[in-house]
């Protein structure tokens, strides 16, 4: 009976100690990232986990020192609760960092062009024999020199080389230069001195009218009675196709042409050509070439 009440006893008072210590380990354990944890606190919380495994083992001994079967043992009541640390997030701020470099100005440096001479590439061709210069000595030169041939050069008899800055070229002896078998153009041409009828002169249908011409003779050739007024081409309107000259007419001189003719008997604009035939047949009139015509025009109303 004492050995009992003695086991009760020391029971109690274990749970009395763990009683006070309990309230201390219950609480939350808060680690702040920001600081260090005290070594005060940390000291504490191991003490009070070390206090609470010794008074469990020292309830366990106890219970399987008493008599068996006449007490149970009395499971402790008190609860080891685990300490529940608290992260706080890092307050740590980001500083902008320091700009200490210092900009530089802009330095406008030019580099010289560097001229330096490239070797010669080499650009053989794989299988082709490469041409190899070879030094020729001054007796060779002289000797390959005098094998050369010379071109005897011949001149031309009668004729002279003309002299730089001249501007008159001796010609060959027997040398003619060929003259051209044909007429100049300058040989035949006219002028239009005077003419009746002017152009635009209105007739009535059917109405007969002489239209005449004053014509020089502008050209370098007499004209004589076997030129002709010849009609080309428009409205002929009634008159002949060719009428003699019957007259010379030596370079500078002038004659008169005159043409019958009738208006048609329709209403409109009527035009008529002509030009000088001479006797070989060459049509000409007036002009720098000498193929102007001559013409007649009317209006029938």
């Amino acid at each position: 009976m004492k050995r009992t009440s003695l086991i009760l006893i020391t029971i109690l008072a274990a749970v009395s100690l763990l009683g006070a210590c309990i309230p201390f380990a219950t609480q939350p354990v808060q680690v702040v990232a920001t600081a260090e944890l005290p070594a005060e606190m940390v000291a504490k919380t191991v003490q009070a986990e070390l206090t609470q495994i010794s008074i469990s083992t020292l309830v366990m001994e106890l219970t399987k020192a008493s008599v068996g079967g006449q007490a149970s043992p009395v499971p402790p009541t008190a609860t080891l609760v685990p300490p529940t640390a608290t992260l706080e997030p890092p307050t740590a701020t980001a500083q902008p960092p320091a700009d200490t470099a210092t900009a530089l100005p802009p330095t406008n440096t030019v580099v010289p062009p560097t001229n330096t001479a490239q070797p010669p590439v080499n650009t053989a061709v794989p299988g082709r024999p490469q041409p190899t210069a070879t030094r020729m000595s001054a007796a060779a030169m002289t000797q390959t020199m005098a094998a050369i041939p010379v071109v005897q050069i011949t001149p031309i008899a009668g004729y002279k080389t003309p002299v730089p800055g001249s501007k008159t070229a001796t010609p060959i002896a027997g040398y003619k230069s060929p003259t051209p078998n044909v007429t100049p153009i300058s040989c035949f041409r006219a002028k239009l001195v005077s003419e009746t009828i002017p152009d635009n002169t209105v007739f009535g249908v059917s109405t007969p009218f002489t239209k005449t011409w004053t014509i020089q003779n502008t050209g370098t050739c007499t004209w004589n009675s076997n030129y002709d007024w010849w009609y080309t081409s428009g409205d002929k309107m009634g008159g002949s196709g060719f009428t003699d000259l019957n007259a010379t007419v030596p370079p500078g001189g002038t004659t008169t042409v005159s043409v019958n003719l009738v208006a048609p008997a329709a209403v409109g604009e009527y035009v008529g050509y002509y030009q000088l035939r001479s006797d070989t047949g060459q049509l000409f009139g007036w002009g720098g070439d000498s193929t102007g015509g001559f013409w007649v025009k009317i209006y029938v109303r």
